[in-house]
């Protein structure tokens, strides 16, 4: 008889498709659910198991990306990105993310959303559960269809790329808080010609989410001053707008007396490192990393611990506050006794 891919598939012992499949990558599997319709169903109702825990979606208003990576190596992974077409859909694929890179095909008549949210409900029925999900949000608005393909994903560590920050509310509530233990939210408008804006906390604050994650980063966009807020955290990396000398002496006050926060990072490109730190805190101990990059640092003796709080003002335009072991300072710096209570 005709030996057809679907024949050949269907008359192997189940035990032995699984291993086939499970030495083919993922792009390859791709290629042949497009046989026919019964290969489809064969390798969807088999399931071959999907060994790459990093996934990243790319969300464009005319077109959508799909990167999947084994967490090994930057490049071993493949990448799909599809494309509104005049006559159709335009399908790029190849083992490395970048423009301009790999195959291309163009779909007639084919819808790119209908096209994007098959492979990736293929993808998240093939594996459920992520160590890196990388959400990039290219667009002020989310598309409903692509809504509603979002299920509870269970995802360790969480990256939000998004433009508008009301995004960021708008999709975490599809991620699972049981498994959320990293999570950062970053802005897409970081040209020198745009100012940096704020996002507002107060819905994110109010999910499960909030209660779970153990290391909040939120980059590119400045928060409000309400430090009381992440000391549930165990560390955190903000911006803000201005950091004044009163801002950071309440900052000390607080970090000696927090026991879940353990690192706090503040960027800001406008800090008050003036004469009155020395007035308060002594004479820093000066670690020049670079000629154009120097960091002031001070140790401080938290009360009741063994532990020493490190504060530190980067010329880079960030301070940052660590709860270290004393062995981990410098030889030649010094404690510095002050009472901060």
């Amino acid at each position: 008889r005709e030996m057809t891919a679907n024949n050949l598939l269907t008359d192997l012992p189940q035990e032995l498709s699984t291993q086939i499949f499970n030495e083919c990558d993922f792009l390859s599997i791709l290629s042949l659910r497009k046989v026919c319709h019964a290969t489809r169903e064969f390798i969807d109702d088999l399931k071959p198991i999907s060994d790459f825990p990093i996934i990243m979606l790319l969300i464009n208003k005319n077109w959508l990306g799909l990167k999947l990576e084994n967490g090994v190596k930057h490049h071993e992974g493949f990448y799909v990105k599809y494309e509104k077409h005049e006559k159709g859909c335009m399908v790029t694929w190849n083992t490395e993310y970048g423009e301009g890179q790999g195959k291309k095909k163009l779909l007639d008549g084919c819808n790119f959303m209908e096209l994007f949210l098959n492979e990736f409900h293929l993808v998240m029925k093939f594996q459920h559960h992520f160590n890196g999900f990388d959400l990039q949000v290219y667009t002020d608005t989310v598309a409903p269809e692509i809504l509603k393909a979002f299920e509870k994903i269970e995802v360790e560590y969480l990256e939000l790329g998004v433009w508008n920050p009301e995004i960021a509310a708008q999709m975490l509530p599809f991620f699972n808080p049981t498994t959320l233990k990293i999570l950062k939210i970053s802005s897409h408008r970081v040209d020198a010609e745009l100012e940096k804006s704020f996002i507002d906390l107060t819905e994110i604050a109010k999910l499960d989410h909030w209660k779970t994650v153990k290391s909040l980063d939120i980059d590119a966009f400045y928060v409000n001053y309400d430090i009381p807020s992440f000391l549930h955290f165990t560390e955190v990396a903000i911006s803000w707008q201005r950091i004044s000398y009163e801002m950071i002496f309440k900052l000390m006050e607080t970090m000696v007396q927090a026991y879940s926060l353990r690192y706090l990072l503040v960027r800001s490109d406008n800090i008050e490192n003036d004469e009155r730190l020395i007035q308060t805190f002594g004479e820093p101990f000066v670690e020049q990393v670079t000629s154009e990059h120097r960091r002031d640092i001070w140790y401080f003796r938290i009360p009741e611990s063994e532990e020493i709080l490190e504060f530190v003002i980067s010329t880079k335009g960030a301070l940052a506050f660590d709860r270290i072991k004393s062995e981990e300072m410098p030889q030649n710096a010094e404690i510095t006794e002050v009472t901060i209570l």
